[in-house]
C-alpha cells in the first residue's frame, strides 16, 4: 500500500483505500446526508399558515362569502319571527308558539349529526346546497302555506334540521379548501362575514313586516 493509502477499518475487517477512493466516499457519504436532511426538513416542516389578505384572496372567498351572507339572512327569519307570526295569523298560545323553536332547536341538533355523517360519504358541496335549498323553501312555505299549527311544526322541523346542516358542514369545506392549519382564522372570517346579515335583516325584515301589514313578503323575499 503506498504512503497515500489508507485503512478503513470496520468491527472485524480493515480494508485499504486509496486517497482518492477516500475522498470519493466522503463526496458520496456527504451528498446523502444533505439530501437525507433537506428531505426531512421538509417532512417535519409545519404547514403554512396563511394571512387574513391570503384568505380572502382565495378563489373561493368571493362566492363563499356572498354564500354566508345570504344564508346568515335567511337563517335569522323563522327564528325571530316565526313565535309572532303563529300568534298574530295562526292564533297559537304563546306556549305553542314558543314550542316552535324549541322544534326548530331540536331538529337542528338532529341534522348536524345525520348530515354530518352523510358527508363523510356524499359531496360536501351537493349536501350543503341541498341543506340551504330546503331551508329556504322552508321559509317560503310559510308564506304560503295556512298557518295551522301541524304545518307550523313542520315547517319548523324541517328549517330547523337542514339549516342546522348549513353549520355542520362549513368547518369541513373551509379545511378542503385552505387546510385544517387555516380553519380557525378561516372559520372566524366566515363568522364575520355573516355579521351584516345577522345585524341587518331583523330590523328590516320586521320594518317590512309593519309598512305591508302582513308576514308575506317577509318570509317570501328572504327565502328566495
Amino acid at each position: 500500500m503506498g504512503s497515500k493509502d489508507k485503512e478503513i477499518c470496520t468491527e472485524h475487517v480493515c480494508i485499504g483505500v486509496s486517497e482518492e477512493g477516500r475522498r470519493e466516499l466522503k463526496g458520496e457519504s456527504g451528498r446523502d446526508g444533505v439530501g437525507e436532511s433537506e428531505e426531512e426538513a421538509m417532512q417535519s416542516a409545519p404547514p403554512r399558515v396563511m394571512t387574513v389578505s391570503e384568505l380572502l384572496s382565495h378563489r373561493a372567498a368571493k362566492p363563499l362569502g356572498a354564500f354566508m351572507l345570504i344564508y346568515a339572512g335567511v337563517l335569522w327569519v323563522p327564528y325571530t319571527f316565526l313565535v309572532s307570526y303563529s300568534q298574530e295569523i295562526g292564533g297559537l298560545t304563546p306556549a305553542s308558539a314558543a314550542r316552535l323553536v324549541a322544534v326548530m332547536g331540536l331538529s337542528s341538533t338532529v341534522g348536524r349529526l345525520i348530515i354530518g355523517r352523510a358527508a363523510q360519504t356524499y359531496s360536501q358541496l351537493f349536501l350543503i346546497q341541498l341543506s340551504m335549498i330546503v331551508s329556504g323553501s322552508s321559509v317560503v312555505a310559510l308564506a304560503i302555506l295556512p298557518p295551522i299549527e301541524f304545518i307550523l311544526v313542520l315547517v319548523a322541523a324541517t328549517f330547523g334540521f337542514f339549516a342546522g346542516s348549513v353549520v355542520a358542514l362549513i368547518a369541513p369545506i373551509l379545511v378542503d379548501l385552505v387546510g385544517i392549519q387555516n380553519l380557525p382564522l378561516g372559520f372566524g372570517l366566515a363568522a364575520a362575514i355573516q355579521s351584516p346579515g345577522v345585524f341587518l335583516c331583523p330590523p328590516v325584515i320586521g320594518w317590512l313586516r309593519d309598512y305591508s301589514g302582513s308576514y308575506f313578503l317577509p318570509f317570501l323575499l328572504p327565502g328566495l
